[in-house]
């Protein structure tokens, strides 16, 4: 009977934990900012303009700004389209990693970008109180053109819903966890 107890208290313990994960993700809520507002937040941060100067580089493709609270560095990664080719890499102020694109994965990321039809820029605002933020980033550009951009002090933006169901929204979110995919898999 006490193992019967003691299983059961452990299961409470864990139903509880899990259920806390699930509201966190539920604690974020996307607002509609301008493209100097998303600018505005980031250069707080990235004092060197180094991911705004990446920005200006490219006309097509993803960009990515991560950096951890505590780290020095930020990480930026690059998805660029050029020449009907997919590109990417992985940098930061002390190295830079190439990222293997197949064909498939290419016009994956073409696909996409070409689906995303209006600008938006978001940022989340967040109640989530956690021991270590993740400042999070990314711009999505077609044509020379900003198309989506998003920026969170809590992490990505992968559980956030968007109560606007905006069309782009599903794209871009589709995009950048590809991008992001790609990414951690390259540290391994």
């Amino acid at each position: 009977m006490k193992i019967l107890i003691k299983v059961f208290l452990i299961f409470l313990f864990c139903s509880f934990c899990k259920s806390q994960n699930i509201d966190a993700k539920k604690q974020c809520n996307l607002i509609e900012i301008s493209l100097d507002d998303f600018y505005s937040e980031l250069s707080s941060l990235d004092s060197e303009k180094q991911f705004k100067n990446e920005v200006d580089k490219i006309t097509d493709g993803i960009i990515l700004y991560r950096k951890m609270e505590g780290m020095e560095k930020a990480q930026i990664s690059k998805f660029i389209i050029e020449n009907d080719s997919v590109h990417a890499n992985k940098s930061s102020k002390e190295s830079s990693i190439n990222i293997f694109i197949n064909e498939k994965e290419g016009m994956f990321i073409k696909r996409n970008i070409q689906q995303i039809k209006s600008v938006e820029n978001y940022y989340a605002s967040c109640s989530i109180k956690s021991f270590h933020n993740e400042i999070f980033a990314f711009i999505i550009k077609k044509n020379n053109i900003v198309q989506t951009s998003f920026f969170s002090g809590k992490g990505t933006p992968f559980g956030i819903e968007n109560k606007s169901n905006s069309y782009n929204w599903k794209f871009s979110l589709d995009l950048v966890e590809f991008a992001y995919q790609k990414i951690m898999s390259a540290d391994r």
